[in-house]
């Protein structure tokens, strides 16, 4: 998943499934670089998407961006 813009240094992510049942899933994030990381789960027939926060706090420089997938 591609963010919107390059961050100045590698962002945090956070990452919430939207399913449409109550069974667990398994989440996998991982690469995550400044322009974009890899996501995978176990089951993505009832996904209907995921949402992710990524984010820094590097001095002064901070940075944030949303997305919906």
């Amino acid at each position: 998943i591609k963010f919107p813009h390059k961050f100045s240094v590698i962002p945090y992510v956070f990452v919430q499934q939207s399913i449409d049942d109550v069974s667990q899933r398994i989440q996998y994030v991982n690469n995550i670089t400044r322009t974009s990381f890899q996501y995978s789960t176990n089951y993505t027939g009832s996904q209907n998407g995921l949402r992710y926060v990524a984010y820094t706090f590097y001095d002064e420089n901070s940075e944030v961006t949303y997305g919906f997938n």
